[in-house]
């Protein structure tokens, strides 16, 4: 798949203008099939959502991922899932920092927030 970057997220508060500031992201980038995927150092991530969003060709949502640092991760649900292009769910990963759990041992780690 080859991405256009659609926008920089870079936060340049020091005012310098130099490009190798920008080298490392927040940067978003969109498909030519419409998907969007967010990166940061070369890595999927995104802190306040999915880092990867693919549609089917109806526009409704086929694929979310959630990562940080490029390894699976969602505080507030699922961290992969796939949808049907009705919407109906064909599959839903429960990960916190790159591991796979089942849903019983997601919700524990949650409740007790010893996943860091």
């Amino acid at each position: 798949m080859e991405y256009k970057e659609i926008q920089c997220l870079c936060d340049n508060a020091g005012g310098d203008s130099d490009e190798n500031e920008y080298s490392i992201g927040p940067f978003k980038l969109m498909g030519a099939d419409g998907d969007i995927l967010y990166l940061f150092n070369g890595l999927s991530h995104k802190d306040d959502g999915p880092s990867y969003t693919s549609f089917h060709d109806n526009g409704n949502i086929f694929m979310l991922e959630y990562k940080i640092h490029g390894k699976y991760h969602n505080e507030n649900g699922p961290a992969y899932s796939e949808y049907n292009e009705d919407g109906s769910i064909i599959t839903e990963l429960y990960c916190l920092n790159g591991k796979l759990l089942s849903l019983n041992d997601y919700q524990k780690q949650i409740a007790t927030k010893l996943y860091w």
